[in-house]
Order: structure tokens, then C-alpha cells, then sequence
């Protein structure tokens, strides 16, 4: 039920921590290979990106959606209201407890359908809301980790010497031992 302006502040303040990764680490990547390579890096970096993207996607939606069913299913208040309803109610509640999906609005869009009129109705959605929060807890907090061990690996990973050097000074090195032909040109 949330108005488009009180959920702005908080795309804004993502919009800043994706400028703030997305533009250095283009930036870092490029840097870091020859000039002559920096179209291949630059797909790569791209390439990486949307896997790595759709990957997360993956991994968090089922991490979400494993802890909503667990939730939902577990709930007292829900094995309360369950007991001695009609098959219709039975049926609804293993729909909404099969995942996340059906959740939220879609409770009442279904009771509707079915011509459901029940107390336990809200008591479903209750739940269900409650569920699809866990599941967002569960997969906030897993990036969330999985983003500090990343930051902590990488702070030891990378050497400072590599990082700090000019892309004329990689070149050069690179002309002097050979790994890169000398551009005639030059």
C-alpha cells in the first residue's frame, strides 16, 4: 500500500550505492589490462556482470522463498485456523504456502475467486505477510555477509602496487618483458 513517494527515498539512496560500485569497478577493470585489450575487458566485465546479476537473483529468490514456505507452514496461527476448515480454505492454504508468489494481494484475489468468505482469510494473508518478511530478512542478511566476506577477501587479495600503477607504467613493464609487442608506431 505504499505511495510511490514514500518508497523514493529509498531507490534514491540505491541508485547512489550503484554509482558508487558500478562505474570504479568499470574503472578498475579497465585499467588494469592494455589499452589494445580494453574492449574484451570491457565485455567481460559486462558479461560477468549480468551472470553475476541473475545468479544473485536466483540464489536470493530461493533463499527468500524456502523461508516463507518453512515460515507459512510452521505457523501456529495458521495450524490453528487450518483446523476444521473447509476443503476450499485447505486448499487455499496450500496454495499460498507453496511459495511466495501467492502471497500478499493474491490471497484475497483468490478467496474472491473461489467465493471464499471465511475469518480465516485474513488470518492467511497475516501470515503470509509475515512469511514473505522472513524471507526478505533471510536474503538481506545472506548478501549482506556475502558482501562483507567479499569486501574482506578482496582487501587482502589485492596487491596495492598493481592498483596504484599508471596504465603507462603497466605498458611499459609489459613492452620490457615481453608480453606485449612494442607498437611500431610509437
Amino acid at each position: 500500500d505504499a505511495s510511490y513517494y514514500r518508497i523514493l527515498p529509498s531507490f534514491i539512496v540505491m541508485g547512489f550505492g550503484m554509482s558508487f560500485i558500478w562505474a570504479p569497478m568499470t574503472t578498475a577493470v579497465l585499467n588494469s589490462v592494455p589499452s589494445d585489450k580494453s574492449g574484451v575487458a570491457s565485455a567481460i566485465n559486462g558479461s560477468l556482470r549480468e551472470v553475476g546479476t541473475a545468479f544473485g537473483i536466483a540464489l536470493l529468490g530461493t533463499l527468500a522463498n524456502r523461508a516463507y514456505q518453512d515460515y507459512f507452514r510452521s505457523s501456529p496461527e495458521l495450524q490453528q485456523a487450518s483446523v476444521g476448515a473447509s476443503e476450499p480454505v485447505q486448499g487455499l492454504i496450500s496454495l499460498i504456502g507453496s511459495g511466495m508468489n501467492f502471497g500478499g494481494q493474491v490471497v484475497n484475489g483468490i478467496a474472491a475467486e473461489m467465493g471464499l468468505v471465511d475469518e480465516r482469510i485474513a488470518t492467511i494473508q497475516r501470515v503470509s505477510a509475515e512469511a514473505f518478511m522472513r524471507g526478505m530478512d533471510r536474503a538481506v542478511i545472506f548478501s549482506g555477509v556475502a558482501i562483507l566476506l567479499a569486501g574482506i577477501l578482496s582487501y587482502f587479495m589485492i596487491d596495492d602496487e598493481t592498483v596504484l600503477k599508471t596504465a603507462e607504467e603497466r605498458d611499459v613493464e609489459r613492452s620490457l618483458d615481453g608480453s606485449v609487442a612494442p607498437n611500431i608506431a610509437d
